[in-house]
């Protein structure tokens, strides 16, 4: 989901670290801030955002440090503008490259804890479920999980009406790389980026993660990794509709969980927005990010 832009103030918005190329085929970066601790939290922006964001990341960093954590923030291909013509796929191959990376070149001998803002806590999720390397991860952490598809229906009912059906001609055709013109979404994106966006097909929606309305033995499916799983949503949240009751929606996905007997955590933060740009909102993340750690240590 895109982000809006952050009311907090930018006064001491800054980290010291290290900066370092994880993927050479690339040239991809990471900026790890506390590089000295053994144990690595992983932090994965929302769409077209990057490193710095959202702005709770200062007051994370330092909460880390105190767990003997650094706080890690890649720059993906779907990193900025790149979210159009990415995939989950390919997050998860990159964060998979960057795991490594950590562990042999950075030596970190620890606990590697992956969290996600946005559409980074379905990059999250979907490393768990798919990566081959989702084992070296011992915890996931979904910040303001939030539907697109419910979203732009909400706010754009008519654009989706027209753009949808054009993307799965597209799909069908076997041109799903094929960019749709620019007035059909805010950033480039190409057909196959678009109806795993907007579809209620399920072979085409890999990014619908958060929808109110999957189906329970989907919504399985979708929630089966055995980590722990912290879940915290906003209780304001900007991007969710209103017929979406984002206490009735944690405890749906905390039932099904328990029902596989995975560990979950979930609160809804009251009065936060969709990227706790608050400074007490901000804090009780932080909050709740070391109660998951003390859980995982």
């Amino acid at each position: 989901m895109q982000d809006s832009s952050s009311a907090e103030s930018t006064r001491d918005a800054s980290l010291t670290g290290d900066l370092y190329i994880y993927n050479p085929s690339t040239h991809h970066t990471a900026f790890e801030s506390n590089p000295s601790h053994p144990n690595v939290l992983i932090f994965l922006s929302g769409q077209t955002e990057g490193p710095l964001h959202p702005p709770y990341l200062f007051t994370l960093s330092s909460t880390l440090a105190k767990h003997s954590y650094s706080l890690v923030q890649p720059i993906l291909s779907s990193s900025y503008l790149g979210f159009g013509y990415s995939s989950l796929d390919d997050d998860v191959k990159e964060i998979g490259i960057l795991v490594e990376y950590l562990k042999r070149e950075r030596g970190k001998s620890g606990k590697i804890v992956l969290m996600g803002h946005s559409t980074g806590a379905q990059i999250t999720l979907h490393f768990l479920r798919t990566s081959p390397l989702s084992s070296q991860v011992s915890a996931g952490i979904l910040q303001a999980p939030v539907s697109d598809r419910e979203y732009m229906v909400w706010k754009g009912p008519e654009s989706v009406n027209k753009w949808l059906p054009i993307a799965e001609k597209f799909i069908t055709e076997g041109k799903g790389d094929e960019f749709l013109p620019r007035e059909a979404y805010s950033t480039p994106i190409t057909s196959a980026r678009y109806a795993s966006l907007t579809s209620t097909n399920l072979t085409l929606t890999l990014d619908d993660y958060f929808s109110s309305d999957l189906p329970t033995d989907h919504i399985k499916a979708l929630f089966s990794p055995a980590q722990p799983l912290l879940i915290l949503l906003s209780g304001s949240d900007e991007y969710v509709p209103p017929h979406v009751d984002p206490t009735k929606l944690l405890q749906k996905w905390m039932s099904i969980r328990a029902e596989m007997r995975r560990v979950t955590f979930g609160v809804v933060i009251n009065g936060a927005d969709h990227t706790c740009s608050g400074r007490e909102e901000g804090e009780v993340i932080c909050g709740w990010v070391e109660e998951c750690l003390e859980f995982v240590g």
